[in-house]
């Protein structure tokens, strides 16, 4: 099977979509945790909610990364299309992180809606 520069492309736009989306699950759920803060809170929802925080954060970085990464191989595939294997390597390497990490994200939005659920009780 023959891949073409425009297929490449597409696969290079399909993830900065992918990585969009996350970034703003990601947002939402900041925005939903700082809410969440801005009530009283004991010690031990502190501490959770700290947790939850962090990974947040750590979401960002490798969201940050794809990012970076996503930007690297568009310029590239842009400034060498005839360079098709190396460039599909690179977008399949990107694909697998990005499946790696909406799991993660998945995991842990799952995690947190059960606690505000817990929290709202």
């Amino acid at each position: 099977m023959k891949i073409s520069y425009e297929q490449i492309i597409s696969g290079i736009i399909a993830c900065e979509s992918e990585v969009q989306a996350m970034t703003e699950e990601n947002i939402n759920n900041k925005l939903l945790l700082s809410a969440l803060l801005s009530k009283n809170m004991n010690k031990n929802n502190l501490n959770i909610a700290e947790e939850f925080q962090n990974n947040f954060i750590s979401n960002d970085e490798l969201i940050k990364d794809l990012k970076t990464d996503i930007t690297t191989l568009t310029r590239n595939t842009q400034s060498n299309p005839g360079n098709i294997i190396e460039n599909i390597e690179r977008l399949e390497q990107i694909k697998q992180r990005i499946r790696i990490l909406q799991f993660d994200c998945w995991q842990l939005k799952y995690k947190f809606k059960n606690y505000l659920s817990g929290y709202a009780k």
